[in-house]
């Protein structure tokens, strides 16, 4: 089961999130995280499952920069890493 941290900051349903994920509607979560974002842009926790989705999406670079921006380098350079790309991590 994965960990749903609370998402505050924002009219968008922590619920609908979560379940846009776990159904698999990997852009419709990514457009509602960005929309939470739009209206709280220091929420890291909305950051975190938005790179966490554009990472399922295979986005990477993109994943990687959000990480970056969420203050959780370590997980941008994990995710790097399991993609080979060694020297960048």
């Amino acid at each position: 089961s994965v960990y749903h941290a609370p998402i505050h900051g924002s009219n968008v349903c922590p619920t609908l999130l979560v379940h846009l994920f776990e159904k698999g509607d990997l852009q419709g979560a990514a457009t509602q995280f960005s929309l939470v974002l739009g209206g709280a842009p220091d929420n890291h926790r909305a950051r975190y499952y938005l790179a966490s989705v554009y990472a399922e999406l295979g986005e990477i670079d993109k994943a990687v920069e959000i990480y970056a921006e969420a203050g959780l380098p370590r997980l941008a350079a994990e995710l790097l890493a399991a993609e080979g790309r060694y020297k960048e991590a």
